[in-house]
């Protein structure tokens, strides 16, 4: 991974398998150290009473130096190539502009858009999960020399987003408290007041048409390389599946485990597990510019997620009639969004140019005659 204090540049290296090396890619950007933790986890939420709770404080707290910070990348990202890819720093500026008129007209009608805004936060969510799987996926693949074709990206991406469709489900079915302070009994009166039986048999349909978009992916791979699909696809698509779907099982009255502090640990434990991923892949593609200072690079990325949540929520708080809770919430839906949004143009690989097609030849015959 390079010198404890620099990180050399990447920039004109060759390519290999791995961004930093086959433990960490697994462990962190494969995102398999989330089954160890998981494993450890349960047993002692059990065994221990309170230790759910700590385990949520836990994830709040570290939200400061690995949620925030990972918001931070994608703006980092997008400054520092903006030579590279100018519309994207052009609609990074532009958007921050609009967001200002966006966020007084919020505060201004927060009744009535709060609702409506964060379901759109909350479904982007998974569907920005999903995505960020399928793109890792993608990139192992090409990186070990097996880049996927369309035919076989489509029902893989499939794959990967229908399983997320299950956990956009019950985000959007779970209604978090908005005022008072947050508290695991309030957390869980709110679980246990969520009722989306109904929407389960969609849910598992929808799972299980994932399930043979993948294995299709697969059989499609397979019939043209003769191997299947990457071990790092199917980690990641496992964990796509542990993450989205098991969650949606731990909720209100279809609580599988029977433990309501799970319940309440696990969801708040995937964006911290996304972050890492995350992080893993940007601070290697800022390597491709040039040498990188990590600890530098993380002190600025820390600095700047503050800005982007606790300073934007005091600014709110003390310049508008919202209380500190309700202008938190409403910037952690309004920053998401916004995230999502550029995170998504970051990462789109324009489209290649159909290259010209090829004269005749004896169009190109008389092309050389006129030359003489």
């Amino acid at each position: 991974m390079g010198l404890p204090n620099i990180w050399p540049s990447t920039a004109g290296a060759k390519q290999g398998r791995w961004l930093w090396n086959g433990y960490v890619d697994v462990l962190l950007i494969g995102g398999a150290l989330f089954f160890p933790f998981a494993l450890i986890a349960i047993p002692i939420t059990y065994l221990v009473p309170g230790f759910g709770a700590a385990l949520v404080s836990f994830f709040l707290a570290a939200s400061l130096v690995v949620n925030n910070p990972h918001y931070a990348a994608t703006y980092h990202l997008v400054v520092t190539e903006r030579a590279k890819q100018p519309r994207v720093y052009k609609w990074l500026i532009a958007s921050v502009l609009v967001m200002i008129p966006v966020t007084i007209a919020c505060i201004h009608w927060i009744d009535v858009v709060l609702l409506p805004v964060r379901r759109i936060y909350l479904t982007w969510t998974a569907w920005h999960y999903s995505a960020q799987h399928f793109g890792i996926a993608a990139m192992y693949a090409a990186r070990n020399k097996r880049p996927m074709q369309d035919r076989e990206k489509l029902p893989l991406q499939v794959a990967f987003v229908g399983v997320g469709i299950f956990m956009m489900m019950s985000l959007n079915l779970f209604n978090p408290p908005t005022t008072g302070p947050f508290s695991l009994d309030r957390a869980e009166a709110a679980y246990a007041q969520t009722h989306f039986a109904w929407a389960y048999p969609l849910g598992l349909f929808v799972v299980a048409v994932s399930l043979v978009a993948a294995v299709i992916a697969h059989l499609r791979v397979k019939a043209r390389t003769g191997k299947g699909l990457e071990a790092m696809t199917w980690l990641l698509f496992g964990v796509n599946f542990f993450w989205f779907v098991v969650p949606s099982l731990l909720v209100g009255e279809n609580n599988l485990w029977g433990h309501p502090e799970i319940a309440l640990w696990f969801p708040c434990s995937l964006p911290f597990f996304h972050c890492v991923q995350y992080l893993g892949v940007t601070s290697h593609r800022a390597r491709s510019m040039g040498d990188v200072k990590p600890f530098f690079l993380f002190g600025l990325l820390v600095v700047v997620g503050w800005l982007l949540f606790q300073g934007f929520s005091i600014g709110v708080t003390r310049a508008s009639h919202l209380d500190g809770l309700r202008s938190f919430g409403l910037v952690v839906t309004l920053v998401n969004i916004h995230h999502f949004w550029i995170d998504g143009m970051m990462w789109k690989r324009p489209r290649k140019a159909a290259a010209p097609a090829l004269a005749p030849e004896p169009v190109k015959a008389a092309a050389l005659a006129d030359a003489e």
